[in-house]
């Protein structure tokens, strides 16, 4: 059967999956999170009109026209590929009269390359990595989009990043699964724990030295009918670390499963990621080895490699050479990552974000009025004369007090604003 066959009708999209092909379309994500929260699935989205984006999700006109222009282009392509005579749709299998399009032999006889998936994605597009160490974050990928290339360590906050295909480990069974996840993952893990550096590695991301046909970051996820088999994998971290187990616990988190969609098939598919995070309350003065698990088939159980000290070097975890002159430098790196962490911890939030809507957001509940049965106090902090010209909202506001904590604020603050109707409370600065 044609690929363009089974692809996956529009008006059975999930919110995800439309909330996903928004964002290939190049709509901004602040439309994209608003039309995912009144639930727009597929079927709803053949019924959006210029009209309905404007009023009810207050869009733009310009992002509005996009997104019905490339819903319309969408279905018209999909239409011309159900009319599409079957002689047709057989060009790209090697057929001598059309010598123009060749049949690309590299590539898996299972894989669909996006620039043949019809309405979805015309390239593979750049992407960023789920955020790091985040829990109750609605992650998702989209199939064959690119991550950023392995790396190594960095700031030791900002993760380094290692690549497994795993799409032939996947199809294993439990114990030989197992144990390619857990080897896989306790010789990154040791890696980024010996240096003091954070890191993730996903397995179901291609890294292009032995997956022809893909790119370097090239996301593909593959089927994971039991997550558990993932998690239990890491119960061998007491088996490959007996005497520091512990601490390997505490710095390697469990995995995490992202989705990957696929507009062109209705199987689930996922990446999966498992974040380090070495905490220098945790692994200072230490260095770590491991006995990583092997599944011999000559005598069909786990043997278990010779203890190594590894490190990240560059994109590659690697064997340490020279072991005394590592251990020498171990309180330098503790020192790093004590620094690093204190850095993290002192910085302030990028002050790029869209603060006013969030603050909208947060006052309305979302809704686009002022809830009047509701009752507010208001804290404030040296307002500036330009602020006090955009405060006139407050008095639809029922303000039960507010605190001043501008020591200047009968002067030049809230408090000498006139067009208050609440009792001000000011200032707090002795507290």
């Amino acid at each position: 059967m044609a690929e363009q066959e089974d692809m996956l009708p529009v008006e059975e999209w999930t919110e995800v999956q439309v909330s996903s092909w928004l964002r290939t379309i190049g709509v901004k994500e602040q439309y994209i999170t608003r039309i995912k929260e009144e639930e727009v699935n597929g079927t709803i989205l053949l019924e959006l009109t210029e009209d309905f984006l404007r009023k009810e999700f207050e869009m733009k006109s310009g992002p509005a026209l996009l997104i019905l222009k490339k819903r319309d282009s969408l279905l018209k392509q999909r239409s011309k590929v159900e009319e599409t005579p079957q002689s047709a749709k057989n060009i790209r299998k090697g057929s001598k009269k059309h010598k123009e399009v060749p049949e690309a032999e590299h590539v898996p006889k299972d894989t669909t390359h996006p620039e043949q998936s019809v309405g979805v994605l015309t390239t593979k597009r750049d992407c960023k990595p789920r955020p790091f160490d985040k829990e109750g974050i609605d992650s998702t990928y989209v199939k064959h989009n690119v991550l950023q290339p392995e790396s190594g360590a960095f700031d030791l906050i900002s993760p380094c990043h290692e690549y497994k295909s795993f799409t032939i480990a996947a199809t294993l069974d439990r114990t030989r699964l197992q144990a390619k996840f857990a080897k896989e993952v306790l010789k990154f893990g040791s890696g980024c724990m010996n240096i003091r550096s954070n890191g993730t590695i996903h397995f179901g991301v291609m890294d292009s030295r032995d997956d022809a046909g893909y790119v370097h970051g090239e996301i593909i996820g593959f089927p994971v009918p039991e997550k558990d088999m993932y998690v239990d994998a890491l119960d061998y971290i007491e088996k490959s670390c007996s005497s520091h187990s512990e601490h390997m616990r505490q710095c390697i988190r469990p995995p995490r499963f992202i989705e990957v969609l696929d507009m062109d098939s209705a199987e689930k598919r996922y990446v999966v990621e498992v974040d380090i995070v070495p905490s220098v309350s945790v692994v200072r003065k230490k260095m770590y080895s491991v006995r990583l698990p092997n599944f011999k088939e000559s005598n069909n159980k786990i043997d278990y490699e010779k203890d190594t000290f590894f490190r990240r070097v560059g994109s590659k975890t690697e064997p340490v050479s020279d072991q005394l002159d590592f251990f020498k430098r171990v309180e330098d790196r503790d020192a790093l990552r004590d620094q690093a962490e204190h850095c993290q911890y002192l910085s302030t939030p990028c002050i790029g974000q869209d603060l006013g809507r969030k603050l909208t957001m947060l006052v309305t509940n979302g809704k686009k009025f002022i809830e009047k049965e509701k009752w507010y106090i208001l804290v404030a902090n040296k307002f500036r004369p330009d602020d006090l010209r955009s405060i006139d909202h407050l008095l639809n506001m029922n303000i039960f007090c507010v605190f001043d904590f501008d020591a200047d604020s009968k002067v030049s603050g809230l408090c000498s604003c006139r067009t208050t109707k609440y009792q001000v409370v000011c200032p707090l600065t002795n507290l």
